[in-house]
């Protein structure tokens, strides 16, 4: 809208304004939950009807003696109260069969979303132009499914805000005809809130209104909520979602982040060349709330390895015994920054009629990202000292049961105590503060600035790296109507690749793991350490490479309609990768040596077996692997004419990760990565339909049926690499150790088109049970099948009807997404579990799980002026 202001804009040519409002109500559909949760008799300690998948009995044995217990059922006077609550929190099951037993959908939700749009553009001289331009985003939501909630079951409601802010401002600068300069800021700043609605939420998820409030915890002011504890339950058979309870490490949460860019270019022309320089500067802050696992963690899962274990889940819970418990000392927060700049130099050169070569240079300079409020901390293998190696207590048999003793004292202690560092012989963390980290061997904070002099902290600085690109276009006849386009250029992805600011890390947080102990008990282990997990940067780190390519083809085929046919890839290098310093090497359960002298035929706990004592994984990160992308890319598009546009595209695309290993070859983990797809299809029309006056005239039926117009998107697309993954009703090792195994695959399991359906989506017969220890499988890729592809259709039909001039007019739009209401699988069972026989024992392997999304519609009006 022009504005004719007096003295600034009194001709209305040199001031301009724009101002939208967007304010949409959607009411979003939430998919049916299926849950496999503790039945009421299992709540009881009555596991007599617990099957498993294939309606066999789950044994419950008694840790006590190794033995069944009589029935399969628990007597109540080994009942644990805190287990029990724990179970108690979950729904009583509300349906039998299919292998789950609740139902839970939650109803449509409410995502309102409100927008406000403005644009203000200043035109002082010709040869000045200023635009400013300006937007704010707010939406909210409370339900169950909602950004950071908890478990989906309806554990708890949670009230999740999020808010989205930014302005930006150009001023272009027209200094002589050949040289003209523009300058570019912009900040974006977003903040989340995810509180919980009402006091009354608060409460069902509070230690003291669930039964828990004398469960007690090692760091109880990091609870400032007495929240309870998550938990999970692995080994229990399901086809669906198995009982958790989950919420997010930063509840209640909270987060803003900002961003401020600048730039400046300057182009200038001289004869055929087109040149252009520039620099660029982004200041990038990350705020979130502090975050850990405040409330403590349960594991009841089923372990092999666990001697206390009464082989399942819901009964380890029963009798409050537990595979591991994991609760944070420290409850850092994230306060990350970072600053990138860059700079580079083009030419765009018309070398003749038809023949365009643009070459050009970037650079970046990209210092690693920091804690500006300096909680940061990471793993160096440089500051590891093995000769600081602690002495861990070791589990030993006495009259009372199965007790930990201090290798250097001989003293008998509480089984909580087995597998914790000996005070004294190594490092130990209480309660963390901001400003009394962990200290832990080879680990450093960021304010030690001895192993990387100045800013690097973790890392050595990145130098300056140069990116060169090379792109050329040709008209090989002259005639306008055929191209021929190549380029080749690299791309450091200065935003990744070991960018991470190490949040808090072990110094700051500190995870004690009290592991194969009971709920009543574990708190008896006071102030001791325990093994963790640690991690860092390798110190001399890389940006990820990306070696982009094309060439294409491009030519009017007809009046209007152009046929382009392309080949597209890319290389990725220095892809980040893991490498743990602490694998516990293949087949070490299985050494006489590491028999656990209290429980016959297991090994020791894990963190007995480690290369490097008092540390459970020691992770480097770095740059490791490689991956390549390569397509044909064909795509015929014929403009707006005569009412009528299409368009069509089609790729044929594969990507290949080479994968990364340690113990194994690491041809065996070369594989397809998860996103790649081999055959996608697209196509789209707009089109004008008949107007209706011509069969009806009058004022009526062409301000009502004339000027419709129907559009439409479909899609054809093949599906996702997919693995199948090992299970056995006996929890056997067959690895004892290293980086795990898989199932022996004995042919091809992707089955013709004609033979698959929605219980038969690959063939499940060519997967076996390794034959026993040091079996490790036969495939390690990742890859086995495809899952299922789709095709979808979505419609709109839409018009817009002019209000008294043709500058105001209503917009109806009526918008068919999967119009045809096409089944379309997006999930397929792909767990092998075998009994010790080697029977494939899950008769839902192969099956279709879950769908995408059923027909939907949506009308909307829009008001435009």
């Amino acid at each position: 809208m022009k504005a004719k202001i007096p003295i600034i804009n009194p001709g209305g040519d040199k001031f301009f304004f724009f101002y939208s409002y967007d304010n949409t109500r959607i009411r979003e559909p939430v998919a049916l939950e299926r849950w496999t949760f503790p039945t009421v008799l299992e709540r009881r300690g009555d596991f007599s009807r617990s099957n498993d998948l294939n309606n066999r009995l789950i044994p419950v044995s008694d840790p006590l003696n190794r033995t069944p217990f009589p029935g399969n059922v628990i007597p109540p006077t080994r009942a644990n109260q805190f287990g029990v609550a724990m179970m108690n929190i979950f729904p009583e099951p509300n349906f039998t069969g299919g292998g789950y037993n609740y139902l839970f959908q939650e109803g449509s939700l409410d995502r309102p979303r409100n927008q406000h749009l403005f644009r203000f553009d200043l035109h002082p001289t010709g040869k000045d132009n200023i635009s400013v331009k300006g937007s704010t985003w707010h939406a909210d939501t409370v339900g169950y499914h909602v950004a950071g909630g908890s478990s989906p079951w309806g554990l708890v409601n949670h009230h999740y805000e999020f808010t989205g802010d930014q302005l930006t401002v150009n001023y272009t600068k027209i200094i002589t005809p050949n040289l003209v300069n523009e300058m570019f800021a912009g900040f974006f700043i977003d903040t989340e809130d995810g509180r919980l609605p009402n006091a009354q939420e608060l409460t069902r998820i509070q230690r003291q209104s669930r039964g828990l409030a004398g469960l007690g915890q090692f760091v109880p002011q990091y609870n400032p909520l007495n929240i309870i504890p998550r938990a999970t339950f692995g080994g229990v058979p399901g086809t669906f979602s198995i009982a958790s309870i989950a919420y997010d490490g930063r509840l209640p949460l909270w987060g803003a982040d900002s961003n401020l860019t600048t730039t400046n270019n300057l182009s200038y022309t001289r004869g055929t060349h087109s040149f252009k320089i520039g620099g660029y500067r982004e200041s990038s802050r990350f705020g979130q709330a502090r975050s850990g696992t405040f409330g403590g963690a349960f594991d009841f899962g089923q372990d092999v390895n666990d001697p206390g274990t009464t082989g399942y889940a819901f009964s380890n819970a029963f009798v409050g015994h537990f595979r591991q418990y994991t609760e944070s000392l420290g409850r850092p927060a994230q306060f990350a920054r970072r600053n990138i700049w860059a700079w580079f130099a083009q030419d765009t050169w018309k070398v003749k009629p038809g023949l365009t070569v643009d070459i050009g240079m970037r650079w970046y300079w990209a210092p690693w990202a920091l804690q500006s409020n300096g909680e940061g901390s990471a793993f160096s293998i440089e500051r590891y000292d093995a000769s600081r190696r602690p002495t861990l207590f070791r589990p030993i048999s006495t009259p009372q049961g199965r007790r930990a003793v201090n290798p250097l004292t001989n003293e008998i202690l509480p089984q909580t105590y087995i597998g914790a560092i000996v005070p004294g012989t190594g490092d130990s963390c209480t309660i963390i503060t901001p400003t009394a980290p962990c200290k832990l061997n080879g680990v450093i904070v960021q304010a030690d600035k001895s192993l990387v002099p100045g800013y690097g902290a973790f890392r050595d600085l990145l130098p300056i790296q140069w990116d060169p690109r090379l792109g050329i276009a040709w008209d090989p006849f002259r005639k306008g109507k055929t191209a021929i386009r190549a380029s080749l250029g690299t791309f450091h992805q200065a935003s990744t690749g070991g960018n991470a600011a190490f949040d808090g890390g072990p110094a700051y947080r500190f995870d004690r793991i009290i592991l194969f102990s009971e709920m009543s008990q574990f708190l008896s282990a006071g102030a001791l350490t325990n093994p963790t997990n640690v991690a860092g940067p390798y110190r001399r780190q890389k940006a990820p490479l990306v070696y982009q390519y094309l060439l294409g083809i491009q030519h009017e085929v007809l009046r209007g309609t152009v046929l382009d046919v392309s080949y597209v890839g890319n290389n990725t290098h220095h892809i980040a990768q893991n490498w743990n310093y602490n694998y516990i090497p293949y087949g070490s359960r299985f050494q006489p040596q590491n028999a656990d002298p209290t429980a016959p035929g297991q090994p020791l706990p894990d963190v007995f077996l480690r290369p490097n004592i008092g540390y459970q994984d020691m992770i480097k990160i770095g740059p490791a692997t490689t991956a390549r992308y390569d397509s044909l890319q064909v795509q015929l598009n014929r403009r707006f004419t005569g009412g009528f546009e299409v368009s069509g595209s089609y790729t044929y695309a594969k990507s290949i990760l080479n994968g990364w290993a340690q113990q194994l070859n690491a041809r065996l983990r070369r594989t397809l990565l998860p996103n790649d797809q081999s055959n996608v299809l697209n196509l789209s029309f707009v089109a004008d339909l008949p107007k209706a006056s011509n069969v009806m005239p009058g004022r009526a039926s062409r301000a009502l049926f004339d000027n419709w117009q129907v559009s439409s998107i479909t899609t054809f697309a093949s599906g996702f690499p997919q693995n199948v993954t090992l299970q056995t009703t006996d929890n056997f090792d067959f690895a004892g150790g290293g980086e795990g195994n898989g199932v022996v695959q004995t042919g091809r399991a992707i089955l013709p088109r004609g033979q698959r359906n929605s219980f038969r989506m690959f063939d499940t017969s060519v997967f076996k049970r390794p034959s026993g220890r040091g079996d490790l499988g036969t495939d390690f890729s990742n890859v086995k099948f495809r899952g299922p592809g789709f095709n979808n259709f979505d419609v709109s039909i839409f018009k817009n009807f002019p209000v008294l001039s043709e500058k105001r007019t209503i917009q109806f739009r009526w918008e068919f997404y999967n119009l045809f209401n096409h089944t379309q699988f997006s999930a397929v069972n792909n767990t092998a579990r075998f009994d010790p026989q080697g029977n494939q024992v899950n008769a839902q392997l192969g099956w279709a799980t879950a769908a995408r999304n059923e027909r939907r519609m949506q009308a909307s009006l829009r008001f435009s002026f």
